[in-house]
């Protein structure tokens, strides 16, 4: 399994390197405080019941500041071997110039390989609706505009995912692949989004854990590469990451008493915008419920970054 686990770090790391875009969709630096947004195979990864929220502000040095708010229930129904996900957020660039909400579901079915090997594949469905005021298309200029075309500037598109994660002890490799129909409407058509993320714990003397991660992220000819370090001590939760020509993130987080996680991180731009961004700021905050049902629970705990 060792073998297997560093030939797909590899993999991350030479599709990341040898891709050419640096720039995305705004999302959250905080992938695996909440793991089913990115990837929902590892919904219900705790076997019982969670509920996430998180708060970003990308930029607040421009006009146009970035807003991403997020909310997230899943849970794991051991009689139907199955997790449920369900995922809200609303975005927000500007002074209402650019909105837009999202509504995701993923459903995440187990599958038992072998002794502590379990392969979860996982089937969602997406709905976005984004308004877009005339004269005030920026960022999102990496999509046709949708007033180009006479519209008025409401997109409403229907979204479809697939995707697994293979949990192996405390390894951990997922990914998915949303919009996979890559919905169109008027002039505005959403690219398909490939997220990959691996992630490996390891024990520090039995008293801290060591939880090194990559993640790789692409929207149509746009990608990031992403490296984390985490480190774990009784309560404390402190992460560094680095993404590839873009952005340096700090984050920390406290456990209360193995249910709630309060986290929070600090994104440096290090691309050619330069710092008068001000980096994003980001906050998170989970809840775990029927902790008692360990027979369902896949992973130990997930990481900040």
């Amino acid at each position: 399994m060792k073998s297997i686990s560093t030939s797909i770090f590899v993999t991350i790391l030479c599709l990341g390197v040898f891709s050419f875009a640096h720039s995305q969709s705004p999302s959250f630096s905080q992938s695996l405080s909440n793991p089913s947004f990115y990837i929902p195979s590892l919904a219900g990864w705790h076997g019982g019941l969670a509920a996430q929220a998180q708060y970003r502000n990308q930029w607040p040095g421009i006009p146009a500041s970035f807003l991403n708010y997020q909310l997230g229930v899943d849970g794991y129904v051991h009689k139907l071997r199955s997790a449920f996900a369900l995922q809200a957020g609303h975005l927000q660039e500007g002074s209402d110039q650019v909105t837009g909400e999202k509504l995701q579901f993923h459903w995440a079915p187990r599958l038992s390989l072998a002794d502590q090997v379990t392969f979860i594949p996982s089937a969602s469905f997406e709905y976005q609706h984004y308004k877009i005021e005339p004269g005030t298309w920026s960022y999102w200029s990496q999509f046709p505009d949708p007033l180009s075309a006479g519209g008025d500037g409401k997109v409403d598109l229907y979204g479809l995912g697939l995707g697994g994660s293979l949990v192996a002890k405390s390894f951990v490799f997922g990914a998915n692949w949303s919009f996979i129909n890559t919905p169109r409407e008027a002039n505005f058509t959403m690219p398909s989004r490939l997220t990959l993320i691996a992630s490996q714990r390891f024990s520090l003397a039995k008293v801290a854990y060591f939880t090194p991660t990559i993640v790789y992220d692409r929207e149509g000819e746009f990608n990031a590469l992403t490296f984390g370090s985490n480190i774990q001590y009784n309560w404390i939760n402190l992460a560094l990451a680095y993404r590839w020509n873009d952005a340096a993130v700090f984050a920390a987080g406290v456990d209360m008493k193995e249910r709630l996680r309060l986290t929070y991180s600090y994104e440096v731009t290090v691309s050619s915008l330069g710092t008068e961004f001000l980096g994003s700021h980001e906050l998170g905050i989970r809840v775990l419920f029927f902790q008692q049902q360990q027979k369902g629970r896949l992973l130990q705990d997930t990481s900040i970054l």
